[in-house]
């Protein structure tokens, strides 16, 4: 049987990764927002390219998205200052996240990987 306290990390921490989602939801141009599961994460991390660091960072935390944003997404504020660190996931990896998740992708779409932890 859980203990109360595990039950209200657990309830909190639902409550609190639902927030994260209804924010995503709210952002103009994310069109979808998928939580990875565990066995997710390990295929993402085996066929990722090794080099791409905010993929990789990205997946080592507890909760990790893929969110699928179109043209209306905004750019950058400001310059970006590593740019090759990003967490666009390379070709290989976002043909699989298509056909793991059955997308149905235009020209304008691209993927992100969000990885954080509450």
């Amino acid at each position: 049987m859980l203990t109360n306290k595990y039950t209200n990390k657990t309830i909190t921490n639902y409550s609190n990764l639902q927030k994260v989602i209804d924010e995503l939801k709210s952002i103009s141009g994310l069109t979808k927002i998928l939580l990875l599961t565990n066995l997710d994460k390990l295929e993402f991390k085996v066929l990722e390219d090794s080099n791409n660091w905010g993929v990789k960072l990205a997946l080592e935390r507890r909760y990790v998205f893929v969110v699928v944003h179109d043209s209306n997404f905004r750019q950058p504020m400001g310059s970006m200052v590593l740019q090759d660190n990003n967490s666009s996931p390379s070709a290989v990896l976002h043909k699989h996240i298509i056909n793991r998740f059955d997308l149905d992708l235009t020209n304008e779409d691209a993927t992100l990987i969000i990885g954080f932890d509450l």
